[in-house]
């Protein structure tokens, strides 16, 4: 009978020794388990933090953008109203020689046509000037 209890002691105790291993390498599943988790959260905060940089990035260039195409529209308004009142000084100069070489008819029928707004001081004077010689 004794041999009989050390046959099922020695089993109890292989059986006692796998549970124990299968706890073991549970526990360490586990814990290696919890370190991939934690690690999957700081990436994914980590991709959070950046994404929200990016996003504040793209806000501030959109800013950007926003106020040098109204500087571009500003700098192009006043480019164009340079170059009409160019084009206006030169009409006005043409008229002036019309008058100058003696087709004075001409020259005031040309004047008349003209139209003053968005004319610059400059040109304005020029205008009145002008206006007063062939008057």
């Amino acid at each position: 009978m004794k041999k009989n209890y050390k046959k099922i002691f020695g089993e109890a105790l292989v059986l006692a020794a796998c549970v124990l291993i299968i706890v073991l390498v549970a526990c360490i599943s586990e814990n290696r388990l919890d370190d991939y988790q934690e690690e999957y959260q700081k990436d994914i905060t980590l991709s959070q933090a950046q994404v929200k940089k990016l996003e504040d990035k793209i806000d501030e260039l959109e800013g950007e953008k926003a106020e040098l195409q109204k500087k571009l529209d500003e700098a192009l308004a006043s480019a164009s109203d340079s170059l009409t009142n160019q084009q206006a000084l030169s009409g006005l100069k043409e008229i002036y020689e019309k008058y100058k070489s003696g087709n004075k008819y001409d020259a005031i029928k040309e004047f008349k046509k003209i139209e003053t707004m968005g004319f610059d001081d400059a040109t304005l004077s020029y205008y009145e000037l002008l206006s007063d010689i062939l008057n």
